[in-house]
């Protein structure tokens, strides 16, 4: 693989998704909801309990090759 080359997303989240990121995890919502930019915090912090999580940003910045400061 070339270096800048873009993976396919995973199953599921091929047409995009929306991220939650704290400090200590990381969450994604998809397919991404219609209106979605215009939700209250309070719809958002509800669609926060549909989303999957992705692991802790540290993590994944970690396993990947390319981070120089992994």
């Amino acid at each position: 693989m070339r270096p800048g080359a873009l993976l396919p997303a995973a199953p599921g989240l091929e047409s995009g998704w929306i991220c939650f990121e704290s400090a200590a995890e990381k969450c994604r919502l998809a397919p991404i909801p219609e209106g979605w930019e215009v939700w209250s915090e309070e719809r958002l912090r509800a669609s926060l309990a549909q989303a999957r999580a992705a692991g802790r940003k540290d993590a994944t910045d970690a396993e990947h090759p390319a981070n120089p400061s992994a």
